[in-house]
């Protein structure tokens, strides 16, 4: 009685001389994730150093995977919110309804682009999410890597260069407004097809010969 198959995508990408790339359901996941590489990378390096990195057969690792406790804790994990996955820019988030209405999508679980003509204002908003919600797991660098489910950016919806923003690496997955929404992209409810709200870039290593 073999288990349903999990999402088969991959969670961790190399690519020679950009490095890798993890990703996950939110920031701290892809974090995690690319922590976890790094630290296999390790142990191929030292078993490369005493003699010879040999994997797991394919058989082995997939009882590990599937492994009948790991599917009973999976089952008990809370389900994901409504907006999971998902990044929405909000403009008009630096005051009134457009202020009240990131604060309600972080709620349903999405991350947030917090856009105002002004900076402070749109930063502010940002703030208030995050030091409700936290930074997450692992944070480290700097921009939009270190940040918590929002970030303030100043702009002027108004000019042609402002209608393609892009955020944590991927396409924002709607556009609200306290008067308009506009879905971006069809949200999908399984896999890793949904809209990612995060990845996590690591620099170039060199790996075991």
């Amino acid at each position: 009685d073999s288990p349903a198959m999990r999402d088969p995508n991959p969670a961790v990408i190399l690519i020679p001389g950009l490095g890798m790339i993890a990703f996950g359901k939110d920031k701290s996941e892809s974090r995690v994730i690319a922590e976890f590489y790094n630290c296999a990378v390790e142990v191929m390096r030292g078993a490369e150093a005493i003699d010879k990195y040999v994997a797991l057969p394919q058989q082995e690792a997939f009882d590990i995977e599937y492994w009948l406790l790991e599917e009973a804790k999976l089952r008990r994990m809370p389900p994901e919110k409504e907006l999971a996955r998902q990044v929405h820019v909000v403009i008009g988030a630096g005051s009134g309804i457009g202020k009240e209405v990131a604060h309600r999508l972080v709620k349903e679980g999405a991350h947030i682009v917090c856009v105002d003509l002004k900076t402070e204002t749109a930063q502010a908003t940002a703030k208030e999410i995050t030091d409700k919600n936290g930074l997450g797991i692992g944070v480290a660098g700097s921009g939009v890597s270190n940040c918590g489910p929002a970030i303030g950016l100043a702009c002027d919806i108004t000019t042609p260069q402002a209608t393609s923003p892009t955020t944590n690496g991927t396409s924002p997955s709607a556009l609200t407004s306290p008067a308009v929404t506009s879905l971006l992209t069809k949200p999908r409810r399984s896999g890793r097809n949904k809209a990612c709200p995060a990845v996590w870039c690591s620099p170039p290593a060199p790996m075991p010969s």
